[in-house]
């Protein structure tokens, strides 16, 4: 369903992160439960929040501080 290529990132993030990532968003939008991400490095954090932010139904926040700083995927946009 979801399509991600190479140069829709610049960061070390793979694929299968960013396809984790948005699976954990639907589960979200379709629970409405906020769930958090495993720690992970700014530009990571950025690829992440970049690309669950074009997804409907889903927002996201980082919280916590370097290093174990990490994505949180919240209901709502």
């Amino acid at each position: 369903a979801y399509e991600i290529r190479p140069r829709d990132w610049s960061s070390d993030v793979c694929s299968s992160d960013l396809r984790f990532a948005i699976k954990i968003a639907d589960e979200v939008r379709a629970t409405g439960k906020v769930k958090a991400l495993e720690p992970m490095n700014s530009a990571d954090r950025k690829v992440v929040h970049d690309v669950v932010g074009t997804l409907e139904g889903v927002s996201t926040r980082s919280e916590g501080e370097d290093p174990r700083r990490r994505v949180v995927i919240v209901p709502g946009s």
